[in-house]
């Protein structure tokens, strides 16, 4: 008995693992890209602002991340 609770538990890690792993592929993935057609955009002089990351972190967050890409 003690060894399916073992094997249970182990199981339910690797899901939640796994989990974790796919929100914060999918997640931090479109917060970049989102940030590099930011800054890509305001490089050239364009402004979009109908952006969602523009509408929450603003202007000057924007202007801090273009130094990393």
């Amino acid at each position: 008995m003690r060894r399916d609770r073992v094997s249970d538990r182990f199981a339910w890690v690797v899901m939640f693992s796994a989990g974790c792993w796919l929100l914060q592929g999918g997640c931090m993935g479109f917060v970049q890209r989102e940030l590099e057609v930011l800054v890509a955009a305001e490089a050239n002089g364009v402004l979009i602002r109908s952006s969602y990351l523009y509408d929450l972190l603003g202007p000057a967050l924007i202007a801090f991340s273009g130094q990393w890409f």
